[in-house]
């Protein structure tokens, strides 16, 4: 999802050398985090934390090497109703309601989470939040919150690179998939399965390709044998995708074309209501939300 508050120095006026502001940035997204883990576990809803606020803490020296956007957090898609209750009787403020993508934000203060029920969109990824669950583990930076396994993870931020068309992705973002491809304990074959599995094998190709073309990554190079060697699982697609995400990323053919990305071709028709759905914008917020 969009984000809407970049807790990043750039957006303040702070210096991106000055450490201690970037912490303080970094313990107000933890503590949102924390705080909306809480309110759902109290609902009953398991959530997931993905993206910036677990990458910092796992795949950099430091936290503050990573900047800081929006809190990313996944929960079932039968959740998604309840969690905006939730969150409104909490007290937080619920925009951006997506019926059709499953997905909102919950702003409190100058942070947002973004809650989603799905990975990437719609159609797009057959990895289910509940199959992520089932495999997650809690204790992310001291806390309970709860975070992917792994490659569920690599999975989760190939599709959003790849969804987000590389050059037009947040260059934190890529350099997360970088570096998940090359860290400790990514093993390529277990990762091509996880991705054959999620119906992202295409995906996951075309993603490891650019990295190991545009990044130089050996990790991401040892996946993209392991997904197929030097051919995509779908070439015509890979080869289509990377002409238009290179000539024309922000056109509607390219974004089109991203959103039948999935390897089973049964996933095409729901992936490309929903983007019709959202784009048409036939999203409305639910009858609880009074803003």
């Amino acid at each position: 999802m969009r984000s809407h508050v970049n807790l990043w120095p750039e957006g303040t006026g702070a210096s991106a050398n000055d450490e201690r502001a970037v912490w303080a940035f970094h313990l107000a997204a933890r503590s949102a985090l924390v705080g909306a883990t809480k309110l759902l576990e109290g609902a009953g809803i398991p959530s997931l934390a993905v993206k910036g606020a677990v990458t910092a803490y796992s795949l950099y020296r430091a936290p503050t090497e990573r900047g800081v956007g929006d809190v990313y957090v996944r929960i079932r898609p039968a959740d998604v109703r309840r969690a905006v209750r939730a969150f409104k009787g909490a007290g937080w403020r619920v925009a951006d309601w997506k019926p059709a993508y499953g997905a909102f934000v919950a702003e409190l203060g100058n942070v947002c989470v973004d809650v989603e029920s799905v990975i990437g969109a719609p159609g797009l990824c057959a990895l289910s939040i509940e199959e992520m669950l089932s495999r997650s583990t809690r204790g992310l930076a001291g806390t309970e919150v709860r975070v992917p396994e792994l490659h569920d993870h690599a999975v989760l931020l190939c599709v959003n690179v790849f969804k987000d068309k590389f050059e037009l992705a947040l260059p934190w973002a890529l350099e997360d998939a970088r570096r998940i491809g090359e860290g400790v304990g990514f093993d390529a074959d277990r990762f091509a399965t996880r991705a054959r599995d999620a119906k992202v094998a295409c995906i996951a190709w075309i993603v490891a390709d650019w990295m190991a073309r545009k990044r130089g990554s050996a990790g991401w190079s040892v996946a993209r044998a392991k997904l197929g060697g030097p051919r995509a699982p779908r070439r015509l697609y890979a080869w289509a995708f990377r002409r238009l995400e290179e000539s024309a990323p922000r056109s509607l053919a390219t974004r089109l074309v991203a959103r039948v990305g999935a390897d089973d071709a049964g996933m095409w028709v729901e992936a490309l209501a929903k983007a019709l759905a959202l784009t048409m914008g036939s999203h409305r917020p639910p009858r609880h939300h009074k803003g």
